[in-house]
């Protein structure tokens, strides 16, 4: 097959996995199901690279496994939930803003944030840095700091943990809380509070991945809050100029991290395509990367002679379990250190979630796992309508856009926080769920009027 019929072909497969999210958006009723969410983001992941790097060879088997993965996703939403009564119950549900825009959430947000900043500051100190080097001199600062993490020459401590899964509660928790404000200036407290971290990070440790790690969950939190509203639209032309705002402010940003790369000395049309490079390579590699290991994998021309990996049974998705019940298996910074290049423009060890799921469960077993992760996704999904204070279903459609977003890169269960920080999400959601029934019935008693839900 040549390489123009390839290209087209896999073009092909991604206009199929929209269509996907179509009939997802058909039987379910709403853009906002995991299914279509899924489905919407791999045609935006695959779509993208093919038509940007047309010169660039794509594996249409690739494309094709993907669309696969995308209709098990799919299929797990279809025949078995009354999507109808569940938005049914939703319509009746009580004020959203009572629900999350709880002093006991703010208190929790608050707390996580100030905790996430303070055990960054004390990790950089632990590091050899001082605030005169944060202040003044950050992009040297993020440059030494990303070539010891590089390295593995940072000295290893509890706050670097502690600083990433506060960050995470913070964000988590402050979607909800930024969708439910009464007020602007509480909205930008807790935009502000959310993002403080990762952009922390970004600036003075040359870390880009969280930032976009954030947004999604941020964005998740938002959905969560629309869906209680009965507003069942994904974007509408106010979230899409929002949406423009934050890729004008967070674009500069990513690339003032690019220069701690050690770049801003260099000549400016060098380091012009050089942050050209980086940025395709974050954002568009991932496709090609995939390809060229599955063209290896069934025995075809390929840029990359790959290591045949033993079967994983589960370690590349569930890394961290493996690893606890004393695994001594070992994985390289980033997953895997084989880097697919594309003359000046890619270079990338970013192979998706897909290699991992291949090499743990096979092809078959890959999309069965799909499936299945699709299946628990709308039972939450389905739990977060029908239910009145659905504080699981919550968390975990909260999670679930970092899942998807993670999906590019590796399993959103292999990193070390994701577990953690979802239990802490739920713990919070349920108190919080525990506080606002005792609010509400010290309040109803003092009015004399006890809630007949309570009983």
């Amino acid at each position: 097959m040549s390489g123009e019929a390839a290209k087209w072909i896999s073009l092909l497969f991604s206009l199929m996995i929209l269509g996907n999210a179509w009939v997802a958006r058909r039987f379910v009723g709403t853009w906002l199901a995991p299914a279509c969410l899924f489905s919407l983001f791999w045609f935006a992941l695959s779509f993208m690279p093919i038509v940007l790097i047309w010169s660039a060879a794509m594996n249409p088997w690739s494309v094709l496994f993907i669309w696969g993965a995308s209709a098990a996703f799919c299929l797990s939403a279809l025949p078995y939930f009354k999507w109808r009564d569940a938005f049914a119950f939703n319509a009746g549900k009580e004020d959203v803003a009572d629900v999350f825009n709880t002093p006991f959430l703010w208190l929790a947000f608050v707390s996580a944030s100030g905790l996430a900043m303070t055990s960054f500051l004390l990790n950089m100190r632990t590091q050899g840095f001082n605030l005169q080097d944060l202040v003044f001199q950050s992009v040297t600062t993020a440059a030494t700091y990303r070539a010891s993490r590089n390295e593995q020459l940072l000295n290893v401590n509890m706050f670097s943990k502690m600083e990433v899964g506060f960050a995470y509660i913070a964000v988590t928790v402050g979607g909800l809380l930024f969708a439910t404000a009464r007020r602007r200036s509480s909205a930008a407290v807790a935009l502000a509070g959310s993002f403080a971290p990762a952009l922390a990070q970004l600036l003075l440790q040359g870390a880009k991945g969280l930032m976009f790690q954030f947004i999604s969950l941020f964005f998740a939190g938002v959905l969560v809050v629309r869906l209680f509203r009965g507003k069942t639209f994904l974007i509408n032309s106010a979230g899409l100029r929002r949406g423009i705002l934050i890729a004008a402010v967070v674009a500069p940003l990513t690339v003032m991290s690019i220069l701690s790369r050690g770049l801003s000395a260099s000549d400016r049309a060098v380091v012009t395509r050089i942050v050209k490079s980086i940025a395709a390579s974050y954002a568009l590699g991932h496709m090609y990367a995939f390809s060229d290991w599955v063209s290896f994998r069934l025995g075809e021309p390929s840029e990359l002679r790959y290591p045949i990996e033993p079967t994983g049974y589960g370690f590349y998705t569930f890394t961290p379990y493996f690893k606890a019940l004393g695994s001594m298996r070992q994985t390289p910074p980033g997953t895997y250190d084989d880097y697919y290049t594309d003359g000046e423009l890619l270079t990338t060890n970013i192979f998706t979630m897909f290699r991992g799921s291949i090499i743990d469960f096979g092809v078959v077993g890959a999309l069965v796992y799909t499936f299945l992760t699709g299946f628990v996704a709308h039972l939450a999904f389905y739990f977060l309508l029908a239910k009145r204070r659905p504080f699981v279903s919550a968390a975990v459609y909260i999670f679930l856009l970092g899942y998807i977003y993670s999906s590019m890169m590796v399993s959103f269960v292999a990193y070390n926080v994701t577990t953690l920080s979802f239990l802490a999400l739920t713990a919070l959601l349920w108190g919080n769920n525990i506080f606002a029934d005792v609010r509400r019935d010290a309040r109803d008693a003092i009015r004399g009027n006890p809630d007949p839900l309570s009983g």
